[in-house]
């Protein structure tokens, strides 16, 4: 069994695969505070409440967070007696990073990439909406080009209240309408409609700079949610990040 991590700013996804896909997944959130016995601990009892804790071959993880990446790897030593391999894009990742500085591309966008691909075969647009929403363009080769980084459904509540004197704090969800008919109403709106509208048309440049259709995909904490509000979007893959670090996780070891 492998455990795949995905750290990131806000949450980290937990998943166990056997050989060919997650047997189970699971999400806590992101604390730098914690130590590696309280990282060790709580995924222990996850992995017991599951069916009883497995024999683990390896542990792999994509990170955006430095301090608990390395506390992961303090973790995995001292609780399942593994190096846990992290997922460094340019490094250890076998796909053509086409930026101009590939080192700086985030490692939640390379394993999307690279499971994206080797699931769908063919050119993608990945939205990954999490703390932050990137929209990223995959060749029909498998090459990541790049794409665009967003705030992503919060940061778009958390700047309109950090920004304005009299605007409450809200947290956004569907509203019934889009004319909002008082203040939250109206923020609410503004907010969630604004956020769709925004990932829609980065979605639609990115379409027309590119030859083909690629296909669209959302993954992240409210990917499902803009799945089902997007016109652009055909599937929503919950677990796209994860398969993609257990696929960069198998290729180094092969």
């Amino acid at each position: 069994m492998l455990i795949a991590l995905n750290i990131g700013n806000t949450r980290i996804q937990i998943g166990l695969f056997d050989d060919r896909k997650v047997q189970a997944c699971w999400s806590i959130a992101t604390d730098t505070k914690k130590t590696p016995d309280d990282l060790g601990i709580i995924l222990k009892f996850l992995l017991s409440s599951h069916k009883g804790i497995p024999s683990i071959d390896g542990i792999a993880a994509c990170s955006v967070i430095p301090s608990l990446t390395d506390t992961m790897r303090s973790m995995g030593k001292k609780y399942f007696g593994t190096n846990v391999f992290i997922v460094r894009p340019g490094i250890n990742t076998r796909i053509a990073i086409k930026c101009r500085r590939p080192e700086e591309v985030g490692a939640d966008r390379i394993a999307d990439a690279i499971g994206g691909y080797r699931k769908y075969r063919k050119s993608l647009i990945i939205v990954d909406c999490g703390t932050a929403t990137t929209v990223d363009y995959i060749s029909p080769r498998g090459e990541f080009i790049g794409g665009a980084i967003a705030p992503g459904l919060f940061g778009f509540a958390e700047s309109l209240y950090s920004q304005t004197v009299r605007l409450p704090r809200i947290e956004p969800s569907k509203p019934e309408r889009a004319i909002g008919n008082d203040t939250l109403g109206a923020m609410n709106s503004g907010i969630y409609y604004g956020y769709i509208a925004m990932v829609e048309g980065l979605i639609s440049k990115i379409r027309g700079e590119v030859k083909g259709r690629p296909l669209v995909i959302s993954t992240g904490g409210h990917g499902r949610i803009l799945s089902e509000e997007s016109r652009s979007i055909a599937v929503y893959d919950e677990f796209l990040t994860l398969e993609g670090v257990k696929a960069i996780y198998d290729e180094w070891r092969s």
